[in-house]
């Protein structure tokens, strides 16, 4: 089995067609077949839900729409921890990778895990997959 921490910029295209999202629902299928663990730290919820929220306010997404994915989303990872807990390597890895904190604690708990950090953030993997941290980050759309 595969472990691997999960950017809710990904979780959001399991459910939304958009660029990435099949090699998303890669991602998905693997989980379902439990040859995947998904790890998050704890802001992932808010991030998913300020996600949906903004494809609420930009009408790519009926309020009816969200309680579904809301649901579907709340039961992805296997494992959420704290971001208490990660917040001084995340400070560590932001400063030094150039990224948000909010990044950082995802980043963190990659590197925490010793696997990968799966992303659709572009600013993210740009800056990530040039630093030191490069094996504990992979696009979206290399997911085979």
């Amino acid at each position: 089995m595969t472990t691997c921490v999960l950017d809710a910029s990904v979780a959001i295209k399991w459910f939304i067609p958009e660029v990435e999202s099949e090699p998303a629902r890669r991602l998905f299928r693997q989980k379902t077949r439990g040859d995947l663990t998904i790890h998050v730290p704890d802001h992932f919820f808010a991030e998913a839900g300020n996600i949906l929220w903004k494809k609420v306010q930009r009408q790519a997404l009926s309020r009816r729409d969200l309680a579904p994915i809301v649901r579907a989303v709340r039961a992805t990872p296997d494992e959420v921890y704290s971001s208490s807990d990660l917040l001084p390597g995340a400070l560590d890895l932001a400063k030094e990778v150039k990224e948000t904190v909010y990044d950082g604690l995802y980043l963190a708990l990659a590197v925490a895990l010793d696997c990968e950090l799966v992303t659709a953030d572009r600013r993210l993997w740009n800056r990530v997959s040039s630093s030191p941290y490069r094996s504990h980050i992979r696009w979206v759309g290399h997911v085979e």
